[in-house]
């Protein structure tokens, strides 16, 4: 039988590689897998060299000789008629920092504070909480670094049933004791890198979409610091188990803490360190579980870039082309509970 393997990352797909595998008979009898269920295609993630989840021989020899490797340069060696045969040399240089393995060992804690009157449709107090954690390589972990994560809501009834509420989200990563010939910018796991954007923190972006963007393939791969602002004013509409809202949100998510800027303007389509804004009206129908959401916005300043256009097969095949993309001005979300 004759298989093709991928290598890919799905956020870097000029990290690719594919050759033609031919399986010996004797690995596919031993198969307890049927022959027929047996997949044609094996992908992996280059940053992880870890196979999509599969028990089969063949899949189970390919991880072990990638994980038994020591040489600087990862030999992908596979089964053939004659034995092991080299496929393709990868130097772990040509993977992307953002994409390498990391091990995280954190210590972190939390801080509550709710005065308000009703946690799920609050109409006056405040709610505060602060998210302190500390990675260190003593934990058992490869990086270092500090996270910080803090959250101040305030709500006041400014007339009979209607409700000025306001919310500021502020959070920074710190890495720190790096060497001296690491980016600080690339040196945080996208896992752990922050992210924002939807109906919860800036709705000027579609969900996680806030905040800089890989140049290649245009996907967001969070940053280091964030800082949004969300202003709301409820007021009833229609009945006592409707009301309206009208909002303004602005911030994005930052490449560091230095570059958190309250500029209107995009520089250019590389420049993401800028300050998004977006308005809107929402409707809110009471529930027993709390009101549902339907939120329409207009973002004024939505950011432009270049990025990859085309079908996941044609992202996984490297057929996907670059074109200029621009976030969509107009958002819709529909959730249950208020957004803050």
């Amino acid at each position: 039988a004759r298989h093709i393997l991928l290598i890919v990352d799905a956020c870097y797909p000029q990290a690719f590689t594919y050759g033609n595998v031919d399986i010996p008979h004797e690995i596919q009898t031993n198969d307890r897998n049927d022959p027929e269920d047996v997949p044609s295609r094996w992908v992996m993630t280059a940053g992880r060299l870890e196979p999509v989840p599969d028990h089969s021989f063949f899949a189970k020899a390919l991880r072990d000789e990638l994980l038994a490797n020591e040489e600087q340069q990862l030999s992908v060696k596979v089964l053939d008629g004659n034995g092991y045969e080299a496929l393709r040399k990868i130097n772990p240089g040509l993977i992307p920092l953002l994409s390498q393995s990391a091990r995280i060992g954190i210590v972190s804690g939390s801080l509550f504070q709710d005065r308000r009157d009703d946690p799920v449709d609050a109409h006056r107090g405040i709610y505060n909480t602060v998210d302190l954690g500390l990675a260190e390589k003593f934990f058992g972990g490869s990086k270092n670094f500090v996270r910080f994560l803090g959250r101040n809501s305030y709500y006041k009834t400014v007339r009979k049933n209607m409700v000025l509420a306001s919310n500021t989200q502020f959070g920074f990563l710190r890495p720190f004791s790096i060497g001296p010939n690491v980016d600080p910018a690339q040196y945080i796991p996208l896992p752990e890198r922050l992210y924002g954007g939807g109906a919860n923190s800036h709705r000027g972006f579609p969900d996680n979409q806030a905040g800089p963007r890989d140049l290649l393939t245009g996907f967001a791969v969070g940053g280091n610091a964030l800082l949004f602002h969300s202003t709301e004013v409820r007021f009833p509409f229609l009945s006592d188990n409707i009301t309206a809202v009208a909002f303004h949100d602005l911030g994005n998510v930052y490449s560091d803490l230095g570059s958190i800027s309250f500029r209107y303007r995009q520089r250019d389509k590389t420049d993401f360190d800028y300050m998004v804004h977006a308005a809107g009206l929402g409707i809110r129908y009471r529930t027993p579980v709390g009101p549902i959401r339907f939120d329409l916005a207009y973002s004024f300043n939505p950011p432009a870039f270049d990025g990859l256009k085309g079908s996941y097969q044609d992202l996984l095949l490297n057929r996907a082309t670059v074109v200029p993309q621009r976030v969509s001005h107009i958002q819709f979300f529909f959730s249950i509970g208020q957004a803050f």
